[in-house]
């Protein structure tokens, strides 16, 4: 859904990285010992909220910018 939402308004960058931190939250809560969770999916979980963070970023500057 949020990825979805990201695709709708442009923002394929932010789909993108939604759409590889979200199934490794899952993947990484859905493992037996805790620490492997954490140790296979946690970089892309890391790496899926800092490419949203870095697109979110970088519509909101195209968007002031567009607006001035």
């Amino acid at each position: 859904m949020v990825t979805a939402s990201a695709l709708s308004h442009g923002r394929p960058l932010a789909a993108f990285g939604w759409a590889l931190s979200l199934p490794a939250l899952v993947f990484a809560t859905a493992l037996v010992p805790p620490s492997a969770g954490v140790l296979v999916a946690g970089p892309l979980v890391v790496l899926g909220l800092v490419t949203v963070a870095y697109a979110d970023h970088r519509y909101r500057r195209r968007r002031d910018e567009a607006t001035r």
